[in-house]
Order: structure tokens, then sequence, then C-alpha cells
């Protein structure tokens, strides 16, 4: 007795009936988050008349410097890269997510 082959059309639903399958049972992904600026001294954005000695970013969770920027303009639209950046931890010192 020789094979049943599929036709066309249902080959196709068995395919798709397979790839909805596995897209609904396949584990999902982690999310990746993004830590963003919550609050700054002085406020993002603001024109100040003197330049401020500290500059003060607060993110929504722990940064890795090498990964942010930082961009500052001067009243005539020229870059300014900042100097001596470091994290300044929250709370508790020991803790690793400040």
């Amino acid at each position: 007795m020789p094979g049943r082959q599929l036709s066309g059309r249902a080959r196709g639903l068995f395919v798709a009936g397979a790839l909805i399958a596995f897209s609904v049972l396949a584990p999902a992904p982690s999310a990746q988050a993004h830590a963003f600026l919550e609050s700054s001294n002085p406020a993002d954005g603001l024109v100040v008349a003197t330049a401020p000695s500290t500059l003060r970013l607060s993110f929504s969770e722990s940064v890795v410097l090498s990964a942010v920027r930082i961009d500052l303009v001067d009243a005539h639209g020229r870059h300014v890269a900042p100097t001596a950046v470091r994290l300044q931890p929250e709370g508790d010192p020991g803790a690793t997510e400040d």
C-alpha cells in the first residue's frame, strides 16, 4: 500500500499549524530594559546664565558609565566634554543596583 501524500493545501495548513504551535509553546525571550534619566540638576534642557560646577543625573536604575552619553552644549552651540564623571550611589553604599 503506497504512502499517503498530502495535497498542497493540506501541507500548507500543517506547516502553518506547526509554526503557530511552536510560537505558542516556545519560551518568550526575556524583556530588555534600559535605564532612563529620571531627573537632573540643573534640569534637562534648562538654559543657565553661568555654568554649574556640578551636574547631577539620576537614572531609573544602575548604569554603566561607558554606556552613558552625556551631551553638554554651551551658549554658542559648542559641545563640551564632561570631566571627572563618577557614580555616586544613593542609599546603601553596598547595594549593587545603586
